[in-house]
């Protein structure tokens, strides 16, 4: 067992330093040492704090360097108005600097503007001898928002003229992806490349598409071989462990191809589906999975991607219809009961939501990914905290460094009434996935009723930059707001976050 951390926490002692030295009176012209602690907080994720850094460095004279970092930290929050702003400032200095341009056309692709944002990265790429990480930023939009030729030719472009660069071995994995459509020897090539010179993550997924593709580039029947090409896409899509709209597009690319190349196949037509729903295009992908289902009924996977669009739609009994019919097909998938779950909890009835997540859990006792889905229904409801800390217990135990496993038996610790157990494992959690804003809430909200009162609110702000406007986001915000006004000696401090 982890024993509870009782001295001062690193956070809360950095967090004063950095009072002290923002609050002194510097004999110091250089805003350098405001910089080094300002990268320190932008490292952590700390957002507001590098904003006090950064705008300490500002007041002493480096305006341009710290308008761009004071951007940076804006951008990292998504807090845009401001961003655009201190942009708008370090730009009106200078006009053509390469950083700032890199910068504001991060904040026009954050915001949804994807022409303006290839605009603004255009310069910085095509300067001489050009920034690389710009040219990779064009490539990675076109792909993500599916323009996958546009995509080919600049990541073609990019490692001609960049090849001893990481956005090189970036390029040479992404067009592996994409070449693995038409020219399994190029792909092949390509991702030989990646797995030779990339960085571990890289590495990894190319050497996993390069054991999977092989499957598909042997199949000889052109429908078959297009629709294995799109499995290998999505089962790329869960492996990456990150957002992939990339190879969404891809995999949808695959489907449709093999739907258009045989008509009937009810299968790819399903997955197509599936692929729209992850794509957020539910009526689309409503419509596909119904066609597959006409044609032929007994699809149980077909009956369950159709009850996850319903879900979303916030259609729950004819998401419960749709599960129930995949379950009668496929009684033992421990997803099938899971989601069924998730639906009759959606329906309120909550005596049939924990059947079903006890069936998922008991048939799947070792997934990780079905065991905690099963805790977090328990705490979101407040159900049988006992089951939800044996649940995040098997999970911890099976996978010890898994930051939302641990953030899940911290909550149900505190919520079992073991405030200092609490406190360790939601403190290990936020030490190993520090960007995770749920673990920051709950151990603010274990901080602050079981003390050191005064280190909870650190936590709180750091949940409420990281999940800016969502749940724990607000819910940090309003318990800020509380804090301030309760207690006097804080409200100073708390005051000074507050304003941003």
């Amino acid at each position: 067992m982890i024993q509870p951390v009782r001295a001062r926490s690193p956070q809360s002692v950095a967090f004063l330093a950095l009072l002290l030295l923002i609050s002194a009176t510097s004999s110091e012209a250089s805003g350098a040492p405001f910089f080094q602690t300002g990268a320190l907080y932008l490292s952590r994720k700390e957002y507001s704090r590098a904003v006090l850094s950064f705008q300490a460095a500002l007041e002493r004279g480096d305006q341009h360097s710290a308008h761009l970092r004071l951007a940076e930290a804006y951008l990292a929050r998504k807090d845009f108005g401001l961003a655009r702003e201190q942009l708008g400032w370090a730009m009106a200095r200078n006009a053509t600097d390469l950083q700032a341009l890199i910068m504001m056309g991060d904040l026009e692709a954050q915001v949804g503007n994807g022409p303006a944002a290839v605009t603004r990265w255009r310069l910085p790429c095509q300067a001489a001898p050009g920034l690389p990480q710009a040219c990779g930023r064009i490539a990675r939009l076109y792909f993500d928002q599916g323009q996958l030729d546009l995509a080919e030719k600049e990541f073609q472009d990019l490692f001609a003229r960049h090849q001893e660069t990481y956005e090189a071995q970036e390029a040479h994995y992404y067009l592996g992806l994409l070449l693995a459509r038409r020219s399994p020897p190029s792909a092949a090539a390509h991702l030989r490349e990646a797995a030779r010179r990339a960085d571990a993550r890289l590495k990894s997924l190319a050497n996993k598409a390069l054991e999977e593709f092989p499957n598909a580039w042997d199949a000889e029947e052109p429908a078959y071989r297009a629709a294995l090409l799109g499995k290998t896409y999505l089962k790329h899509v869960f492996e990456a462990g990150f957002q992939a709209p990339g190879a969404l597009h891809l995999a949808r690319d695959r489907f449709e191809k093999a739907s258009e190349l045989n008509p009937g196949y009810t299968n790819a037509e399903a997955y197509l589906g599936y692929t729209l729903w992850r794509q957020g295009q539910l009526d689309e992908a409503a419509g596909r999975l119904m066609k597959a289902l006409s044609s032929d009924p007994g699809q149980p996977l077909a009956h369950y991607f159709l009850g996850l669009v319903f879900r979303s739609q916030g259609k729950a009994d004819l998401a419960v219809g749709e599960f129930q019919e995949a379950i009668r097909q496929d009684p033992e998938n421990p997803a099938f009961h899971a989601d069924l779950g998730k639906a009759f909890s959606m329906l309120r009835d909550y005596n049939a939501a924990m059947a079903s997540m006890e069936v998922a859990s008991a048939l799947a006792p070792d997934d990780t990914e079905i065991l905690k889905q099963s805790a977090q229904f328990y705490l979101d409801h407040l159900l049988r905290p006992d089951r939800a800390l044996a649940l995040a217990n098997r999970v911890v135990a099976l996978a010890p460094q898994d930051a939302q496993g641990l953030d899940l038996l911290g909550w149900a610790s505190y919520l079992n009434r073991d405030s200092p157990g609490a406190r360790a494992w939601l403190e290990k959690a936020t030490s190993l996935q520090p960007e995770l804003a749920s673990a920051h809430y709950h151990l603010a909200v274990v901080l602050e009723h079981a003390g050191p009162k005064q280190e909870a609110w650190p936590h709180y702000l750091q949940a409420k930059d990281l999940d800016r406007g969502g749940y724990y986001g607000n819910r940090a915000a309003d318990a800020l707001e509380r804090l301030a006004q309760e207690d006097p000696e804080q409200r100073p401090a708390i005051g000074r976050y507050l304003r941003f």
